[in-house]
């Protein structure tokens, strides 16, 4: 009779602990820089494959953030780079759907977020453009939101040394769903925030509008836990991100290091900016930016 009742309080205890460790009720870790950031795109890291299918849901509504840029500084660019419903987007960010962002301001992208395989993923595909490497796909144009890692991984197809221009490229870009526990607690969406320098829990909370504890939970850190810029952390909410524009000193600092340049085209002179040591970043009417080859320049006159 002993027996039979350690066997069963053994069983209860087991089958208790099961329950909490259900994948459902877990959370994310955290993925510091050193894993995250790998620039010869050649360790195939399962740590930084993207957030697990841990979710209550196997689909449901997310959001990014996304600093804009030169390049993609218009809910339309934006919008088209990220899959992301432009109307929808304009919306999200109290903007018309023709304004010109600043560059580097801060922006939320409402995404649906699906499990596919092990991991949420939010997929979308980009279209190879002069000089591009997975490495500057991933980090520069899409500021971190997937790794050259998950780009080689979803382009079997490429061959990184010898990217070709018009080529399509699956862009697998990192969301989550909500997990049981955190349901429970009354959160409804989880936005997926890419840190910046000066970044602290604390700052991230009081931008959302988000508990630091939450964060901290959903994201598997400790109160003393380093988090480091140009990597991804989980902001889960309760309601829909507050319109909370944020300006970065990062991006701008680019800027403020760009040369404003005279090149001759076509017979014709154009005003461009430096976007490294012989290119220059050229914004035409119908197409967006290009970068252009240049070997002579003249700056250009003062107002």
């Amino acid at each position: 009779m002993m027996k039979y009742n350690l066997y069963y309080i053994c069983s209860i205890l087991l089958l208790v602990v099961l329950l909490q460790q259900h994948p459902s009720k877990a959370q994310q870790p955290y993925v510091s820089y050193m894993y995250y950031d790998q620039v010869e795109c050649k360790e195939d890291l399962k740590i930084t494959n993207g957030f697990k299918c841990n979710g209550v849901e196997t689909s449901c509504q997310s959001y990014l953030t996304f600093r804009s840029t030169p390049a993609y500084g218009s809910p339309l660019s934006i919008g088209q780079l990220l899959g992301a419903n432009i109307s929808f987007f304009a919306e999200t960010n109290n903007f018309t759907t023709s304004q010109i962002i600043p560059t580097d301001t801060q922006t939320i992208i409402p995404v649906n977020c699906s499990c596919l395989g092990e991991y949420y993923q939010h997929y979308i595909s980009y279209k190879v453009w002069l000089n591009d490497i997975l490495y500057t796909i991933a980090k520069d144009i899409y500021q971190g939101l997937t790794t050259c890692q998950d780009l080689i991984r979803e382009n079997p197809h490429i061959i990184p040394e010898n990217m070709k221009i018009g080529v399509n490229v699956n862009v697998p870009l990192r969301c989550a769903c909500p997990t049981l526990n955190q349901t429970a607690s009354g959160f409804k969406y989880l936005l997926t925030y890419m840190l910046t320098e000066g970044d602290t829990i604390a700052t991230i909370a009081d931008i959302f509008g988000a508990d630091t504890q939450s964060i901290v939970d959903a994201n598997e850190l400790s109160e003393n836990s380093r988090i480091y810029p140009f990597t991804p952390i989980l902001v889960p909410l309760k309601s829909k991100p507050p319109i909370n524009i944020v300006k970065s000193g990062i991006l701008g600092e680019r800027k403020k290091k760009q040369k404003m340049l005279v090149m001759e085209l076509g017979g014709n002179a154009i005003t461009c900016s430096v976007h490294d040591k012989n290119l220059c970043l050229l914004q035409t009417c119908q197409k967006g930016w290009f970068l252009l080859p240049f070997h002579s320049y003249k700056a250009p006159a003062e107002d």
